[in-house]
């Protein structure tokens, strides 16, 4: 057995390729650690000498074409990886383009067939992190039927020793629900059984993933494997916009992470190419660093910070309102002048309108898709309204559901025909249908009740709420996940098609909070709506969490006030809106004077967060014995670093009480320079941070501004 290992480096991050008597396997790792890797993952000598020899090497090609033969040991109906075309696509060349601020490594394989496939891997300068996508195309005669490719296959871990220390290797991953996105739950290897049976057969799994169009549901597209006797973590994410799943599986001595978009098996995705015709995998992004969970987060993000849209009125990142908690869905412009004085005080640069602007009568605003401004709310047109909002120096914005279409509007009545199918049947819940998107007529029509609006209206900002999604898949290609596919990527081409045609939009994307936080949708948007946690004490835990998972100058949160909130809860509310992009709602024009002035402080205080909360580093992220998001109890903090020897502290306690202190060694290098407090701050001991609140309640909240001090 011949093991011939080949090292790319690209600044602090080496890709692996290893070929194993004529099998190529990739993995990456840090590359202060690259001379550290041994041959014992490849070779699997360890296995060999106690008498098996069923072993082989995971491919880095993962792909499964209709008919192929399948992997045994307990791959059928688990996963579809390591099938029979994994292993006759062979290696053929390699290319390594140097572009001015990109490196992209293409390595080609040809299974003998008429197909070829092609690895890609991107690393920007700069960027601790890497862009991998693959690209199969058919050159055949004959027709072929994808049923599973992988946008990423990292394998091998960890390629430092022969067998796993089980209990030193930690898996985390971001669980998600509505309302409750993003908390961390993390396991030992041995915990998930990632470890090697008495004969090393069989697999062993911990997929994660969604199927349909609600891509955040259960978990975020995001794993980690910790080696902490290394001080090694591999961290993924994944574009999906739609089904997808990450696979972490242990086989034959090595933990190994795969991620694409969903599968025959498990989503109904199948894919035909005939002659002539490629695919192109949704990207994955992935990293190895020296470091824990927190370090390979950060670098992640780097990635997501380098295809950030850049609007140029949002490079400020400017305070946002969105009235929605005010007027409740009856948003007219007697009920709205007021609070949009308001905000101009405040120095409010984005002023939202939300649901209920269509409403023709008493019915619910829960009536949408027909999207004609209401006359009654707006007797004069809303460019009454955006003219107003402009002239007080903000930009008017807009929430629209366009996807969706409930069943007692004028639309659904006269055609039923622009709707989704499945099998031939309306795909409907409840009261809501959806559009399909790849119809040149429902373009049309949503062209013109969308773009045509926010021009004729002149607004500047859109949000694009999504509240329901398709399931499994729908009619119009040869596989329901295709058809999914398709109608998402028409979706996601109309969002650049808004941007094309209004040049300086701001687009907030929201799916009932959190629910499309997927890499692919934050990359068309500046921000998104974090959760639907708006007022419970709950979305300061939230916001926290999203932190390892997105940037949080795209997370946009409220601080929604209300006039019989406590003085300590309207400093804790603030303060959870300072995690990231701060937006108010909420009865401004309720608060009294002391509560009021609150509001003041905190935007001038935001200001100098921006540039930490733009350009910073999450590196300290503790959750203290916080375990319920509805009974809370215990403590939640966390350090960003700015790129000038500043930081942010947030701090968060539950349970009655006065004071709160916090000690971590990441403390002692800093000062505090200023406070965000309904008390005081201060540094008692090198290692700590106290909070004094002026009064009892069961919250307290703080945001501290920290110097590096001078030694």
């Amino acid at each position: 057995m011949q093991v011939k290992k080949k090292f790319i480096e690209l600044e602090n991050i080496t890709l692996l390729y290893v070929d194993v008597d004529g099998l190529m396997s990739f993995t990456v790792v840090p590359t202060a650690l690259k001379d550290a890797v041994t041959d014992d993952k490849f070779d699997m000598q360890y296995i060999r000498n106690k008498g098996f020899t069923h072993v082989r090497n995971k491919p880095m090609v993962q792909i499964a074409l209709k008919g192929d033969i399948g992997e045994k040991e307990f791959f059928a109906g688990n996963c579809m990886g390591n099938s029979s075309s994994c292993y006759e696509f062979a290696y053929r060349k390699q290319t390594v383009k140097q572009g001015k601020n990109v490196t992209e490594v293409v390595t080609f394989f040809e299974n003998g067939k008429g197909q070829v496939f092609e690895h890609h891997v991107k690393k920007e300068i700069g960027v601790n992190a890497l862009e991998c996508f693959n690209v199969i195309e058919n050159t055949a005669e004959k027709e072929i039927a994808v049923e599973m490719i992988s946008s990423f296959s990292i394998s091998s871990i960890s390629p430092f020793c022969a067998e796993n220390d089980v209990d030193n290797i930690y898996l985390h991953r971001l669980q998600t629900n509505w309302s409750a996105e993003g908390k961390l739950e993390t396991f030992t290897a041995a915990d998930l059984e990632m470890e090697d049976s008495w004969s090393s057969y069989g697999i062993r799994q911990a997929r994660i993933g969604s199927v349909g169009s609600l891509p955040c549901r259960k978990h975020m597209p995001f794993y980690a494997v910790e080696d902490r006797g290394r001080n090694c973590t591999w961290a993924v994410s994944l574009e999906a916009p739609i089904s997808w799943y990450i696979d972490a599986t242990h086989h034959q001595t090595s933990i190994n992470l795969t991620g694409g978009i969903t599968d025959f098996e498990t989503g109904q995705f199948r894919k035909i190419l005939r002659k002539g015709e490629s695919y192109r995998t949704y990207s994955g992004f992935v990293t190895a660093v020296c470091g824990g969970l927190e370090n390979a987060a950060a670098a992640l993000q780097e990635c997501y910070a380098a295809r950030l849209v850049k609007t140029p009125s949002e490079e400020d990142i400017p305070v946002i309102y969105n009235e929605y908690c005010f007027s409740w869905g009856n948003p007219d412009m007697a009920t709205l002048k007021p609070i949009i004085d308001k905000c101009a005080d405040l120095n409010v640069k984005e002023f939202v309108v939300d649901v209920g602007w269509w409403r023709q009568d008493e019915r619910s605003w829960y009536t949408f898709g027909d999207w004609n401004p209401s006359g009654i709310l707006f007797p004069y047109g809303m460019r009454e309204l955006t003219d107003y909002i402009r002239s007080k120096g903000m930009i008017p914005g807009l929430w629209f559901e366009f996807e969706g279409v409930s069943t007692d509007s004028l639309l659904f009545g006269t055609h039923r025909d622009y709707m989704l199918t499945r099998d031939g049947d309306l795909i409907q819940h409840r009261e809501r249908a959806l559009l399909d998107f790849r119809k040149p007529e429902v373009k049309e029509y949503i062209t013109e009740k969308v773009i045509g609006l926010l021009k004729k209206e002149n607004f500047g900002y859109v949000k694009i709420d999504y509240n329901d999604g398709l399931g499994i898949g729908c009619d119009g290609a040869e596989s329901y996940g295709e058809g999914m596919r398709r109608h998402i990527e028409e979706v996601m081409a109309f969002i650049r098609e808004i941007r094309r045609e209004i040049p300086g939009i701001v687009i907030e994307i929201c799916s009932s909070g959190g629910h499309r936080l997927e890499p692919k949708f934050l990359s068309l948007a500046d921000m998104a709506s974090f959760s639907d946690a708006h007022e419970g004490l709950e979305g300061a835990v939230i916001a926290a969490d999203l932190h390892r998972y997105m940037l949080p100058r795209q997370m946009q949160i409220w601080a929604t006030l209300r006039q019989d909130y406590s003085l300590a809860r309207i400093y804790f509310t603030i303060c959870k809106g300072m995690l990231g992009r701060y937006c108010l709602s909420g009865n401004l024009l309720a608060l009294d004077k002391v509560k009021y002035s609150a509001v003041e402080r905190s935007v001038c205080f935001y200001e100098r967060l921006k540039p930490t909360i733009k350009n910073g580093k999450t590196l300290v992220n503790i959750n203290d014995n916080v375990t319920s998001l509805r009974h809370l109890h215990g403590v939640r903090y966390l350090v960003r670093y700015g790129e000038d020897g500043t930081a942010v502290a947030w701090l968060f306690g539950f349970g009655k009480g006065r004071e709160l202190t916090v000690r971590n060694e990441c403390f002692c290098d800093y000062e505090i320079d200023d406070a965000f407090v309904y008390g005081t701050a201060v540094k008692e001991t090198e290692d700590s941070l106290t909070i004094r609140q002026t009064e009892e309640d069961e919250m307290i909240g703080a945001v501290i501004l920290l110097k590096k001090v001078d030694k």
